[in-house]
């Protein structure tokens, strides 16, 4: 599954442009660095203190959203904090998730995912640590794409 289209009243639309363009990623780390918070749905700060300091958990969040927008979903955007019904990151006819931390992420993990996807939306979900065999087997068969998201280089890679 790619996540390179989008749906627009039922219909399939396929973009180059947006398959195509230039990663930004780089220019989006620097701007949440200096507070700037492109693509989110509140006037509510993302954080107290988005400068230097700005949690790592936030940066892959927005990352993800990023590239995502980058990749044929212009409308893609973080979540707001807190209860998030299951999703880090939304879009017209997607929905993700976006874990940040040291150890690979798990199947019961992608599960949570495909469970509380309700509307039957494609899936993504972004990971700075990687996967575990079970949780890629268990993507490919439930239909979720799976990313490894380097933040260091501001780059996601497809896994599945």
């Amino acid at each position: 599954m790619a996540i390179a289209s989008v749906q627009s009243d039922g219909e399939e639309e396929h973009s180059a442009q947006a398959l195509y363009a230039a990663s930004n990623l780089d220019s989006l780390v620097a701007e949440h660095r200096s507070g700037f918070t492109p693509g989110y749905p509140t006037d509510e700060p993302l954080s107290e203190d988005l400068g230097a300091n700005a949690p790592a958990w936030l940066i892959a969040e927005e990352l993800a959203a990023a590239w995502l927008r980058e990749h044929g979903f212009p409308d893609a955007v973080r979540t707001p904090p807190g209860v998030d019904g299951g999703f880090d990151v939304e879009a017209r006819g997607l929905v993700g998730q976006v874990k940040h931390r040291a150890k690979p992420s798990g199947r019961e993990e992608i599960q949570r995912l495909v469970g509380a996807n309700l509307h039957g939306a494609s899936m993504a979900f972004f990971s700075t640590a990687g996967y575990t065999t079970q949780a890629i087997q268990y993507a490919k068969a439930a239909g979720v794409t799976l990313y490894l998201l380097d933040l260091s280089n501001a780059h996601a890679s497809p896994v599945t």
